[in-house]
């Protein structure tokens, strides 16, 4: 699948393998619209999304130290609506709680805990309908090359990894760490917790009426979008970061999401929203 892959390996850019005698973890994708918004009319015509992972297990010891995916809104038209990076987080590696446009001094894109990649590319911070990096767009409306990583000061950033800021997880033990469930849940997805993994923004700018529907999908030469699972941070060359195991995300695991663009008024309107609205799981879909 040439022109597909994501230009480099993310298996070579983690830390180190991990080593676990249990099952193997599941994570989960899904996309959300961050107010709630369900349709798209001429008073209200911009959408904020998230893309949330989380590990489904029931305790706190697995977390998500990184992934790699694509967003695409199937048949849209790249001249019928505007995508761009909503802002995540705060300066302190909190997540910024609103919906707001860019801000100076604040992270958009990748949450600021898997920015490790993006720190060394911009291209890792999502491909807006464009190529590069391995990454080739599709005809849709998409963002490719979607790679996060937690490591180095991105992972040591995370609130309650490093308070004393010495450049030394606090739970450290010799060259390895394991966080606190807090914190593996609030920022790296453990025990089922929904964490935003990344936000994005789709102004629509043609309201003829159809359905827009928003996959997430692969951006490598896997069949599913990659995700990195582990247990414990480990201290490599000075280098501290999360112990990665990676793993397919399995289609049934991923959650898409639909949103109508409808008349703002008149007849026709509920009607369109009775019979197409939905947000229901979807497959991936592989850019072709």
């Amino acid at each position: 699948m040439p022109g597909r892959g994501i230009g480099v390996s993310l298996a070579s850019l983690a830390i180190a393998p991990a080593s676990l005698c249990l099952a193997q973890p599941v994570i989960q994708l899904r996309l959300v619209e961050r107010t709630g918004q369900s349709t798209v009319t001429s008073a209200d015509t911009l959408l904020n999304f998230a893309v949330q992972g989380r590990v489904d297990a029931p305790d706190a010891a697995v977390g998500i130290g990184g992934f790699a995916f694509s967003i695409i809104i199937d048949g849209e038209a790249q001249n019928w609506g505007t995508l761009a990076r909503d802002r995540i987080s705060n300066p302190d590696g909190t997540y910024y709680p609103g919906v707001l446009g860019p801000g100076s001094g604040y992270g958009n894109g990748i949450a600021a805990q898997y920015a490790y990649l993006a720190g060394i590319s911009s291209i890792f911070n999502g491909l807006i309908n464009s190529s590069g990096g391995g990454w080739t767009q599709t005809p849709s409306q998409d963002i490719g090359l979607i790679s996060g990583l937690s490591a180095g000061r991105y992972f040591l950033g995370t609130p309650g990894v490093d308070t004393d800021g010495d450049g030394v997880p606090d739970t450290a033990s010799g060259e390895s760490a394991k966080l606190p469930p807090s914190v593996m849940t609030e920022y790296f997805g453990a025990k089922g917790t929904w964490i935003d993994l990344y936000r994005f923004r789709y102004t629509v700018t043609d309201l003829t009426p159809r359905e827009l529907d928003f996959h997430i999908a692969t951006t490598s030469t896997d069949a599913d979008p990659v995700g990195f699972y582990f247990t414990e941070a480990q201290e490599t060359s000075g280098n501290w970061g999360t112990i990665n195991t990676q793993i397919a995300i399995r289609p049934e695991d991923i959650t898409g999401l639909e949103v109508q663009v409808v008349p703002a008024s008149g007849p026709g309107a509920p009607l369109l929203v009775a019979l197409g609205w939905g947000a229901r799981r979807r497959r991936r879909r592989v850019p072709g």
